[in-house]
């Protein structure tokens, strides 16, 4: 689930534990709502976890983690 978006990174919940410096493949579905496409806009990103959160104290509860990542790169979709 992703918590925060930016042009550099995201901030996403996740269930299992990251290292920091693993990197980390993910896709991003920007809906119709935000970019006015007539269907979700599809970005493939690639980059590396820069801090991981133990669940104790990420905001949320539960057994998921806060993660940071930051985006080197990335692509549009097309479909």
């Amino acid at each position: 689930m992703t918590g925060n978006l930016s042009a550099a990174g995201v901030y996403i919940r996740a269930d299992a534990a990251m290292e920091v410096g693993s990197t980390v493949e993910f896709e991003i579905a920007l809906p119709p709502e935000v970019t006015g496409a007539k269907e979700n806009v599809i970005i493939h990103c690639k980059g590396r976890v820069v801090r991981s959160d133990d669940p104790a104290s990420s905001s949320g509860g539960g057994d998921s983690r806060g993660v940071a990542c930051v985006i080197d790169s990335y692509d549009f979709v097309r479909r």
